[in-house]
């Protein structure tokens, strides 16, 4: 009898066991969110012609950069994949920050030009696009958030196949990079 009320115990004891352990483990941890769920959480994502493509490899993560020289400033935020890329830079005669980069202008000032705006560029296979090639581009970078060791942002164009006449447009474009050193 004895013996029986310790196997009952015991077995009680299992399954209450299992249920805390599967009940702490459903738990969502404040922060938790899609982003940091998929490894180090940095990606790009985006839609070419409606086409969703991620770019969130966390052996290479998606990555960005500052750069200033007193007189032009910029940010450059990169993914590389298999077959394809999506890089995009913006540019100003002040500091980077949490901003709307659009369109693309060089302004010719004494000793060298002026960078303003964005510019966007995706490579698939052997075709490369980029809005740069473009004049008045429709292209907008979006800073939403900069802290010591990330970026946060927006993105969309139309890119112009490099040395051709296609477009491609890239929409709903999200990035979370990992900020490493000066481009």
């Amino acid at each position: 009898m004895k013996n029986q009320l310790l196997t009952k115990a015991g077995s009680y004891l299992i399954i209450v066991f299992a249920l805390i352990v599967l009940l702490l483990g459903s738990c969502k941890k404040e922060g938790d969110d899609e982003e940091e769920q998929s490894g180090n959480g940095y990606k790009i994502t985006f839609k070419v012609d409606g086409d969703l493509k991620e770019f969130a490899d966390i052996d290479f993560p998606p990555h960005g950069s500052f750069t200033d020289d007193g007189k032009q400033y910029g940010g450059a935020f990169i993914a590389t994949g298999r077959s394809s890329s999506i890089g995009f830079q913006v540019y100003d005669t002040k500091a980077i920050v949490e901003k709307d980069y659009n369109g693309y202008v060089i302004t010719p000032t004494t000793g060298r030009n002026s960078l303003y705006g964005a510019v966007v560029s995706y490579a698939d296979g052997q075709l490369s696009y980029s809005t740069q090639s473009i004049t008045n581009p429709t292209v907008h970078v979006k800073i939403t958030e900069i802290t010591a060791t990330s970026v946060r942002g927006e993105f969309s164009g139309t890119l112009k196949l490099q040395n051709g006449t296609t477009n491609i447009t890239i929409s709903d474009g999200k990035f979370y990079v990992q900020l490493k050193s000066a481009f």
